[in-house]
């Protein structure tokens, strides 16, 4: 999560280079809250940029983090020109409880509902928690590819597995919130989406500091200190025990058309 420091900021439909730079879909103003996009490719660093400034994708609005149907748009906005910076980290305010809704939520001092990845990582470290929540189907990173990333399950953006709260009313909805989950190559376990589980596990994994990213068709667009940032955001998992099941809705391509 981030602040605006300048007056103007405009959010752009993609980094320089790209088709639909030119379209402004938003100007930001001093104050305004944006959310630092949540996979490894959201920055684009100054020396990969061809106006030769760095490059952050954003949400805005919402009052989810990628919320579309209250007015949350994505973009692009420039991380600053000539030494000044356009954005700084909105501070991590910890406190709350040690399970899934408390590592999710930050106290309601803050000026959003749901808590960064970097909210996590600078209030739980690496310290190994004990969380319960219902396996969901995420997939909210989207993908890069021909791009191969390393260790790939750590630092690979395609991850569709994580858990929510088990607060699924009689429908099957759930509030949305989730932490998605990454397991080590040697984990053993398959759990299925609705399963009620008990994860212990870790942010901050030794691995992350070894995270790469490489593209077969030159030098990779992604900044390897985000990318190193990225990876210490993740929760891996050490041992998960399947303790209940709920009756999830289903997917959208679970539905049938009427």
């Amino acid at each position: 999560m981030a602040r605006v420091t300048a007056n103007g900021l405009r959010v752009r439909g993609n980094p320089p280079g790209s088709p639909g730079h030119e379209q402004v879909l938003y100007s930001l103003s001093v104050g305004d809250f944006v959310l630092v996009g949540l996979g490894s490719w959201s920055y684009l660093p100054a020396e990969s940029s061809p106006d030769g400034r760095g490059w952050y994708e954003v949400h805005v609005g919402g009052a989810e983090p990628m919320s579309y149907a209250d007015g949350g748009i994505n973009g692009w906005v420039a991380e600053g020109e000539n030494g000044l910076e356009w954005l700084e980290p909105d501070p991590a305010i910890c406190g709350g409880s040690d399970t899934l809704a408390g590592v999710l939520s930050p106290p309601s001092s803050r000026a959003h509902e749901w808590a960064t990845g970097w909210d996590r990582l600078a209030c739980y470290g690496a310290r190994q928690l004990e969380l319960e929540g219902v396996v969901e189907w995420l997939c909210y990173e989207g993908t890069e590819e021909p791009t191969i990333y390393r260790p790939g399950y750590l630092a690979g953006p395609n991850i569709c597995s994580g858990i929510v709260v088990d607060d699924i009313d009689a429908e099957g909805n759930h509030s949305g919130l989730a932490l998605d989950l990454r397991y080590r190559k040697d984990f053993e376990g398959s759990p299925q989406r609705g399963d009620l589980v008990r994860v212990v596990g870790h942010f901050d994994d030794p691995a992350s500091s070894t995270c790469t990213a490489e593209s077969p068709f030159g030098p990779s667009r992604i900044d390897p200190e985000f990318l190193v940032l990225f990876c210490r955001e993740r929760f891996v998992v050490d041992e998960l025990m399947v303790i209940g099941h709920r009756d999830l809705a289903p997917l959208p391509w679970e539905l049938t058309p009427s």
